[in-house]
């Protein structure tokens, strides 16, 4: 498979299942697995739960649950079809769910895409960007 690089921004599937920590603090793990460091050797997985209705109503399945905007969670089977992809971004650490294998990407390689000069950022009090 050819991919081109480019600069993505994972946006949640339209009636698509979502995946949230089962404690809301476990929300504040996942951005931190954007920074280039592996966690691979201390990472100890937050319970997770996936949604697959909201108010009765049934969401669709699919291969990448929506969390957040800065954690992309996917089942095996991306990994099974992507894997030399994300590999070379990151690694896939498994998340703590009863049903099928979960995962969450810990990037561990970040291009210095971003031209401050020609976008409009917006930062956290201690410098972070938020978007």
């Amino acid at each position: 498979m050819k991919v081109d690089p480019g600069i993505y921004k994972p946006l949640p599937a339209d009636h698509g299942e979502l995946c949230h920590p089962v404690q809301a603090d476990g929300f504040h793990l996942l951005p931190e697995l954007c920074n280039e460091n592996s966690r691979a050797g201390t990472w100890v997985p937050p319970a997770m739960e996936v949604i697959d209705a909201v108010e009765g109503k049934p969401l669709r399945r699919t291969d990448a649950p929506w969390c957040c905007s800065s954690s992309m969670v996917f089942r095996s089977t991306v990994l099974d079809k992507l894997g030399d992809l994300l590999t070379a971004a990151g690694i896939g650490l498994p998340l703590a769910w009863s049903g099928h294998e979960l995962y969450v990407l810990n990037v561990t390689r970040v291009s210095p895409a971003l031209n401050e000069e020609a976008s409009d950022v917006w930062r956290f009090d201690g410098g972070q960007i938020a978007w």
